[in-house]
């Protein structure tokens, strides 16, 4: 009978503070950023996968998500965004929040997109009648708003 390996015995590459990993991180961001900018989203998800990878942040995540929903595939971005979601405190988490709901409704997860969309209408109760009507629509008007 074979023993299980245990934690300690894996290979893993998220030794967080050896080797310069959060400045990888951020270099793998910064040329992740650079392909979005010139449209090359497949290549930015390559670079910015490989920076989560190295030193995860909630704004690394959030852009996966986004590469994610521009290349059409917007029920793998609900993981990115909503591991953003969980990873920022919760009065800063409005657009990750925004785009979770965005990419749930896109990939036709009503259900949970209704669940997530009760709390931006409690901190946009006016946006409430809006929210309703048409949520996707909503929901761009917001991401509009913001920074």
């Amino acid at each position: 009978m074979r023993e299980r390996p245990s934690p300690v015995d894996l290979n893993t590459t998220q030794d967080f503070y050896a080797e310069g990993r959060i400045e990888y991180a951020g270099q793998l961001y910064d040329e992740g950023m650079a392909a979005i900018k010139a449209k090359d989203f497949k290549a930015a998800l390559m670079k910015l996968r490989l920076s989560a990878r190295a030193f995860p942040s909630p704004t690394t995540l959030r852009q996966i998500g986004e590469c994610l929903l521009d290349l059409g595939r917007p029920a793998d971005a609900t993981l990115y965004f909503a591991a953003a979601v969980g990873m920022v405190p919760h009065g800063m988490h409005i657009k990750p929040l925004l785009l979770l709901i965005k990419a749930l409704l896109r990939a036709r997860e009503t259900g949970h997109a209704l669940v997530r969309l009760q709390e931006v209408i409690e901190r946009y109760p006016w946006m409430a009648p809006a929210i309703t009507a048409n949520p996707e629509a909503a929901i761009e008007e917001l991401l509009q708003e913001l920074p």
